[in-house]
């Protein structure tokens, strides 16, 4: 089975992008770059293979494009007749030799500049011919830039052509446009073809596909045919009668028997008569359409004999109607029948059929005697035919059932349920909502409850129960209600009173500001008012504002941010102050570091300590020495010489009990006082290791002097001052 599937032909690009898409791949598959030790014969090779590739690039992306397309004279007379009818043969023919011409070219010219090449004595001139080589390559495909488009056109058109098997089982619709054609393949077949009122709403070639007899049928709407000459038909017509002269089909004629489609039955039999050579050696049926609307034993005698010497001709004539499906299926069951029948006979009539007759001998017995010989069944088949006997009429299908109730019939599927209980076949079979029965939930006895109250409401009121009474109300009753009529309206118009008064008065900005009031008179006494003897004057207190502003907490000033991107919030309290929540320390806190003038003083030679009481302390802040040791003794102050001057020595006196609150608390401000400073206290690796207060001199150690310096060790002295702060030496 020769089938043509013109999808699978290649997408035929524009001239530029068959350009770009070769100069590009050339681009990327080829080496880009020449060294300056090449020698010259490397560098004609380097050119040799661009010039190479790119001709090698157009050859194989033309021959795709000309093998993919169809060659007029290798494929089926009807797709050659169809692509002549569509595109223009001459004008198909004449693209694919353009690129053909265009391929031949290309290989020339780079045969041509790859001889050239091997003669380049130089980096430049190889690269020139190179670059001439190509330019004339893309400046053949420029020329045919009208014939890629217009073959690219024909592929887009070509895949969306239908697959028509020329060779299958076909069966082919033709007539006047609107009689019914599209119809009968959509009732015949799985197709889905447009069907509109009004003519040539098919305009190319439809197939549909359908199973008879286990065999696979295709089904080909043609468009509609004017009765006119062959050479005034135009595209679409010519489509249908290059159908009717190639497939070999069963013709179904189809005639519009009510004339709705606008031609009388005559001008039917005109055309029929004029396109009946096509119809030669194919099976041939009239399809008189349209018969639900008017039947052929009602039109006039004129019109009946038409189809009366058609039937005399030995042409089949049905009466069919695809808005009822009347004699559809027997229209397609003898043409199908039909043309089976035909071409059997065209095989038989054939040279092929005789390889096939001369291997196969039907033998046929001569009659011997006029004696009966009946078949022999033996007894015991018999009993059991008898047995398979059933006197019972044979049970009607649902189907039997549909066809004899006609509207009247309903699916019932339950009465072939297999229940023990036959009576509840046909029950209600419950609804379940969220897991709950429906019925459950539903009196039985709710209808009979409801005619009830229905009749006791009816009872009701013709007894007058809901008759209005208005008029039995007394003179006082009447008057209260139109007071209250009045009260209400009265209050309606307060309210709106009152939406409509400014009972606020004027209104000052929330950001509005309190004037001062000699400013206030100022700014008069400038604009010329006399602002003189005006103590008695009223002043007011505080604007009003828009709305009561509620006393918030006024927002703390945090410190400065200490770089752009991070800065603390506002709404956080300064660092500074959430550790001291007492306001007395805090304020001592504050006094104490706000004192200025601080220096170092590294390189001491010699230190010198004031006369007065002396007291060791640790950097915790504990009584008594390192590793826990007893609180040392107070002492007057012991000099030794030393290193380069004095140095104080270890106190070796207790601390009397009177002083020992002031002692705790000249220990607090230093711990303060340290811990407040100790970056600035902290000198390279080193770190305050203890220190000595000597009445209002604090001496202090560093780690680092017990193992650089053993004997005098690194010191620092702070004086407290209380106008200039500490100050350390």
């Amino acid at each position: 089975m020769a089938l043509y599937n013109f999808k699978k032909i290649m997408v035929v690009p524009t001239a530029k992008e068959f350009i770009d898409i070769t100069l590009s791949k050339t681009q990327r598959k080829t080496p880009t770059v020449v060294h300056k030790h090449y020698q010259i014969h490397r560098i004609r090779h380097f050119y040799m293979r661009k010039v190479k590739f790119t001709q090698q690039n157009y050859h194989d992306r033309l021959t795709q494009i000309l093998t993919d397309f169809p060659k007029l004279d290798d494929i089926h007379p009807f797709y050659a007749d169809l692509m002549n009818v569509l595109y223009d043969k001459d004008h198909y023919k004449l693209a694919l030799g353009q690129i053909n011409i265009a391929k031949n070219l290309i290989d020339n010219v780079a045969k041509d500049y790859v001889r050239l090449m091997k003669y380049g004595d130089s980096l430049y001139r190889c690269k020139q011919l190179k670059r001439a080589a190509l330019g004339r390559m893309c400046t053949i495909l420029k020329r045919q830039k009208s014939s890629l488009e217009y073959l690219e056109q024909v592929r887009q058109h070509l895949s969306r052509l239908p697959s028509i098997d020329p060779n299958t089982r076909t069966l082919l619709l033709c007539g006047y446009p609107n009689v019914g054609k599209s119809s009968f393949i959509n009732k015949v077949t799985r197709a889905d073809v447009d069907v509109q009122p009004y003519a040539f709403t098919t305009k190319s070639l439809f197939v549909g596909h359908m199973d008879y007899r286990y065999l696979r049928w295709q089904v080909v709407d043609t468009p509609g045919i004017l009765d006119h000459p062959l050479e005034e038909r135009n595209t679409i017509e010519m489509q249908a009668i290059t159908a009717l002269a190639h497939l070999r089909a069963a013709v179904l004629y189809v005639m519009d028997v009510s004339e709705q489609c606008g031609h009388t039955l005559p001008e039917q039999l005109e055309l029929f008569n004029n396109i009946r050579p096509l119809f030669a050696n194919k099976p041939l049926i009239v399809v008189a359409n349209k018969c639900d609307v008017k039947k052929i034993n009602e039109l006039s005698e004129e019109d009946q004999k038409i189809f009366a010497d058609l039937t005399t001709d030995g042409i089949s004539v049905i009466e069919t109607s695809t808005l009822t499906e009347e004699g559809v299926i027997q229209v397609k069951n003898e043409a199908c029948d039909r043309l089976l029948a035909n071409r059997v006979e065209t095989k038989m009539k054939g040279k092929k059929v005789h390889d096939v007759l001369n291997r196969l001998h039907l033998a046929m017995p001569a009659k011997r005697d006029e004696k009966e010989r009946p078949p022999f069944i033996p007894e015991g088949a018999l009993v059991r035919r008898k047995a398979m006997e059933v006197d019972a009429p044979k049970r009607k299908t649902e189907r039997d059932l549909e066809v004899e109730l006609g509207d009247d019939y309903i699916l019932d599927l339950q009465k072939y349920w297999d229940l023990m209980n036959e009576d509840e076949k046909n029950d209600k079979i419950p609804e379940v909502w969220e897991g709950h029965n429906i019925a459950d939930y539903i009196d039985p006895d709710i209808m009979k409850k409801l005619e009830d109250l229905e009749k006791e409401e009816e009872l009701k009121e013709k007894a007058g129960e809901y008759d209005s009474d208005e008029e039995s109300e007394d003179e006082e009753m009447q008057e209260i209600r139109v007071l209250a009529k009045q009260i209400k309206e009265k209050k309606q118009l307060l309210v709106m009173a009152s939406k409509e008064k400014d009972v606020h008065g004027p209104r000052m900005p929330r950001t509005a500001t309190k004037v001062e009031r000699k400013k206030l008179e100022k700014q008069m006494g400038g604009l010329g008012l006399d602002m003189d003897d005006k103590d008695d004057s009223h002043y007011a207190q505080q604007a009003r504002r828009s709305r009561s502003v509620a006393l918030k907490r006024k927002r703390e000033t945090s410190a400065p941010p200490t770089s752009k991107t991070r800065s603390q919030s506002a709404s956080r309290p300064p660092r500074d102050k959430s550790g001291l929540r007492d306001p007395k320390v805090r304020d001592n806190v504050f006094k104490l570091l706000n004192y200025a003038a601080v220096k170092f003083a590294c390189k001491a030679t010699s230190y010198f300590v004031l006369k007065c009481s002396t007291l060791f302390c640790s950097l915790d802040g504990k009584e008594g020495k390192e590793d826990d040791e007893e609180l040392p003794e107070r002492h007057e102050p012991a000099w030794q010489e030393g290193g380069g001057g004095q140095t104080c020595v270890r106190p070796q006196t207790q601390t009397p009990p009177g002083r020992q609150e002031e002692v705790w608390h000249q220990r607090s401000k230093i711990k303060l006082i340290l811990f407040s400073f100790s970056g600035l206290l902290r000198r390279g690796h080193s770190f305050v290791k203890e220190w000595l207060l000597c009445g209002d001199i604090v001496v202090f150690v560093s780690s680092s002097c017990t193992k650089n310096k053993k004997e005098s060790g690194e010191e620092h002295e702070i004086f407290l001052n209380e106008q200039s702060g500490p100050v350390i030496l």
